[in-house]
């Protein structure tokens, strides 16, 4: 593979990683047992949920950072 591409890799899971992690903040201060509400809310209704979100977004800026390394390393 070429560097080009792993810079590509890099940005788009880089911006999927900080998509999920916004979508992980609303989940966390918006999301109750009915459903989505308007307001805020400082305990996490759905704890267990937004903390699997949360680790999948880490996930994908972890890979991120790996392919960014790997350019830096072996290319």
């Amino acid at each position: 593979m070429q560097a080009k591409s792993f810079y590509y890799f890099s940005l788009i899971t880089f911006c999927i990683g900080a998509l999920i992690l916004v979508l992980t903040y609303f989940c966390f201060h918006y999301l109750t047992d009915k459903g989505f509400t308007k307001e805020f809310h400082k305990q996490a209704g759905k704890p267990f949920v937004t903390n699997m979100l949360g680790i999948f977004g880490v996930l994908f800026i972890f890979s991120s950072v790996i392919s960014l390394l790997i350019v830096a390393v072996f290319i």
